[in-house]
């Protein structure tokens, strides 16, 4: 497949994920949108309010008065989330 790791730990942002895609480039400059693509994005499941967790961004200390904003979403208990 190209990937250079299937394991969903490595998977869990989108810094990893696109780490783990590096040396395929058959996936570049397609449409996110369009299962012709061979990866896409789609509608999901209703996701209750109260599950949806906030947090600030890592490592953008740089941002200067956005560094504080909570502009990171999770779902509660999902084992894909990296750091809460």
């Amino acid at each position: 497949s190209g990937f250079t790791d299937t394991a969903y730990l490595k998977w869990n942002g989108p810094a990893r994920l696109t780490k783990s895609m590096r040396d395929n480039l058959l996936l570049n400059k397609k449409p996110a949108f369009k299962k012709e693509a061979g990866l896409w994005i789609e509608a999901g499941e209703k996701i209750k309010h109260t599950k949806i967790q906030k947090a600030t961004r890592i490592g953008v200390d740089y941002a200067g008065e956005y560094r504080l904003k909570p502009w990171r979403y999770y779902i509660k208990d999902n084992k894909f989330i990296s750091k809460k």
